[in-house]
């Protein structure tokens, strides 16, 4: 379970470090990666969140392997249909905002504008803080093009390996 990285008082005394091997969150169950994930009732009420949270696109897990899988599954569907869309819903907002401003001028129409108004707005901010995350990614997973002369030229001189006219 999540690749055996969580250290958790199980993997610490198995490690022989000093802890409490009972769960600090609910001081009833040893604390294990299942037990912080799956069953301390912490982990239940943010489960219980995280489904309200996402309109019941993420859903509790209910045991074992299948839960990581349904977990996985939910995140994938949740980031396709509320993340990797925005360029759509910029589309429907717009729309309604130019049907909205065709209309007759009333209360009810500059409160309707103000809203869509907003809700582009934050879109594009969500837009543009996908991208600079996008970036952030590839640069760190590509390094930037300067980095391998530099550090060759640093290498170099490291060794005292000089070019001489």
């Amino acid at each position: 379970m999540v690749q055996c990285k969580l250290l958790t008082a199980d993997k610490l005394l198995a490690r022989h470090w000093p802890c409490n091997p009972i769960c600090s969150l609910c001081n009833q169950e040893y604390e294990t990666a299942a037990h912080l994930i799956l069953h301390c009732p912490f982990a239940r009420l943010v489960w219980e969140k995280m489904e309200i949270w996402t309109r019941q696109l993420i859903r509790p897990p209910q045991d074992g392997l299948e839960i990581m899988n349904a977990v996985h599954n939910d995140l994938h569907v949740w980031d396709r249909e509320l993340l990797k869309k925005p360029a759509q819903r910029m589309k429907k907002l717009k729309r309604k905002l130019e049907r909205w401003r065709r209309g007759p001028l009333m209360d009810e129409s500059l409160a309707a504008q103000k809203e869509i108004l907003l809700r582009l707005e934050l879109l594009l901010e969500q837009e543009e803080f996908f991208w600079v995350q996008r970036a952030r990614a590839n640069w760190l997973k590509h390094g930037e093009r300067n980095t391998n002369f530099f550090h060759q030229y640093a290498s170099t001189r490291k060794r005292g390996i000089w070019l001489r006219d």
